[in-house]
């Protein structure tokens, strides 16, 4: 591991995986990387000794993780195991989005939070190529859902799309108790949808 200067970074400090520099920081942030630097994963931003077994809560990583994602333009990466995510959600509005894991079943997202923990709102304009993929999403009891792409509530037409998604290899398990949705999908235009082996609860409403 070893740290790269973002001169217009503007994320949160979280130490020791986004550090400040003491004099003039600025937008300025020290960012903890991995070997291959093409892709943003989350251990990079998980404490020393951190478990990937479930039982702890990396809300305030995981979303440290996907603002970074964003703000460089990476893929956001979990790796197998099981983790836990309480609260907030991760942001895919922007284009060429990709969050992926280690394949359904490998990488096992546990979500607790009252949202959904990918929610993508209303797109400023046309978001091309977001990608999600390789996970096992479990919704607690107070989630809405797994995966929420655009608003119902927006009105069709105009140029407010997600064009060119893909969505493969997921397994989305929404919650008996509160009914949550593994899928609530609006405003696609050109979706793929590859390896879905098992969505309970799928849709809020079709494509």
């Amino acid at each position: 591991l070893f740290y790269i200067l973002d001169a217009t970074s503007g994320v949160t400090e979280l130490s020791p995986q986004i550090i400040a520099p003491n004099t003039n920081p600025g937008n300025k942030r020290w960012i903890r990387q991995d070997s291959s630097g093409w892709l943003i994963d989350i251990r990079i931003f998980l404490p020393v000794g951190y478990v990937s077994d479930g039982s702890v809560d990396y809300s305030t990583q995981f979303l440290a993780a996907n603002a970074f994602a964003k703000a460089s333009l990476k893929p956001l990466f979990f790796p197998s195991g099981t983790w836990k995510i309480n609260s907030g959600s991760l942001d895919v509005g922007f284009a060429g989005c990709t969050i992926m894991g280690n394949g359904s079943g490998l990488t096992t997202i546990n979500y607790n939070g009252t949202g959904y923990f990918i929610d993508g709102s209303t797109p400023a304009g046309i978001i091309r190529g977001v990608k999600i993929s390789g996970m096992t999403i479990n919704c607690g009891a107070s989630a809405l859902g797994a995966i929420k792409i655009g608003d119902p509530s927006e009105v069709y037409g105009g140029n407010k799309w997600y064009f060119g998604a893909i969505f493969e290899d997921l397994e989305l398990v929404g919650s008996a108790v509160s009914g949550s949705y593994g899928f609530n999908l609006t405003q696609l235009m050109r979706t793929k949808m590859e390896n879905l082996p098992n969505i309970i609860v799928p849709f809020k409403r079709p494509l």
